[in-house]
């Protein structure tokens, strides 16, 4: 917001002082000789503040064409004269001129007069934009104090109602957990145990108190490694998970579990919920199973060896009697040889 134009009939003193504004860091768009011609240069530049001589010639002066280029254009003007008192410029203080410089010119006067009125003028502005905006604001109708009071009392019931049907549902989620067959925790990423639920007081023999608070390692086989800890950091990875894992009763005996571990994301950090159940008969079970299977498959075996060995047994036993056969016919046509030879003799 720098942009000025000069107006004064002296063509050598508004070229200087050009020049002196330039090297100030100003932008002078144009010169104009006359009022006509600051009218026409301030109308096809609009420039953000005039410097305008008080007295010019021709049919329109420096005060009016000021006062015009004022209420058209809403442009402000600073007004040159050399003196203080003369009549052009009593009457320039009624169009309320952004401020004076009197001839010759000071270069810290200049510079001073001309900053001081482009902050006035984007003072001016900001302010026009705030009367806009009040007046629009003004023209929407405030509410009343009953129609605040009714708006307060919706907003309190609506909120009353949310409150209590999410304190039903907290109660109806904490009776599920409660009552759920299944064992349920609640542990951190690294296996700090945050709540549990009677089901696993029934799976693992240990009290609430005796859990919350402790890394699910305590409860795992003693001096082995870990098998739940790589399943948590999975669990986080792909959100859900299922796996099966040896954990330890209180009164001494393995128990194996079965775990549904999902990860809730929770502000910042991570919960990972587990629902669980004894799987131990049923492992059991399927071990004896598949031993059962193994000897039966070792028994199939056997028995497929002894029918190969019989089967070469009769073969061979086929083969004795086949050549016991031919022996016995042999002693036969003998013995008939042998008696047709006594007869005849």
């Amino acid at each position: 917001m720098n942009n000025l134009i000069i107006a004064d009939d002296e063509i050598i003193m508004a070229t200087q002082l050009a020049d002196k504004l330039n090297r100030m860091g100003f932008v002078v768009l144009g010169a104009a000789s006359s009022g006509e011609e600051a009218i026409d240069l301030a109308k096809k530049h609009l420039p953000d503040l005039i410097l305008m001589d008080s007295v010019m010639p021709g049919r329109i002066d420096g005060v009016t064409a000021a006062e015009i280029i004022r209420n058209e254009m809403n442009i402000n003007s600073i007004f040159m004269t050399a003196f203080s008192n003369d009549e052009p410029l009593l009457r320039a203080r009624a169009s309320e001129p952004l401020g004076y410089i009197l001839k010759p010119f000071r270069d810290q006067q200049i510079r001073s007069a001309i900053e001081l009125a482009l902050y006035r003028c984007q003072m001016d502005q900001q302010v026009k934009v705030l009367q806009n905006a009040l007046k629009k604001n003004h023209k929407i109708t405030p509410p009343t104090l009953e129609q605040i009071n009714k708006k307060l009392e919706k907003e309190i019931q609506e909120k009353t109602e949310t409150l209590i049907n999410l304190k039903k549902q907290m109660t109806r989620n904490d009776l599920i957990l409660k009552t759920a067959l299944d064992g349920f925790w609640i542990t951190t990423p690294k296996g700090i145990v945050l709540e549990v639920n009677a089901s696993m007081t029934a799976l693992l023999g240990y009290l609430p108190n005796e859990v919350v608070g402790k890394p699910i390692t305590d409860f795992e086989r003693k001096g082995k490694k870990s098998s739940v800890l790589p399943y948590l950091k999975k669990a986080v990875q792909q959100d859900a998970i299922r796996y099966e894992a040896c954990f330890m009763h209180k009164n001494g005996h393995k128990i194996e579990l079965d775990f549904r571990t999902t990860c809730i994301k929770v502000d910042k950090g991570f919960w990972l919920v587990s629902f669980f159940n004894d799987i131990s008969t049923t492992k059991q079970i399927m071990d004896e199973y598949k031993q059962r299977e193994a000897e039966l498959k070792s028994n199939a075996q056997n028995l497929k060896e002894v029918n190969t060995a019989l089967k070469i047994l009769i073969k061979k036993l086929e083969l004795f009697l086949w050549f016991w056969s031919i022996v016995g016919s042999l002693r036969t046509s003998r013995n008939q040889k042998n008696r047709l030879q006594y007869r005849f003799t």
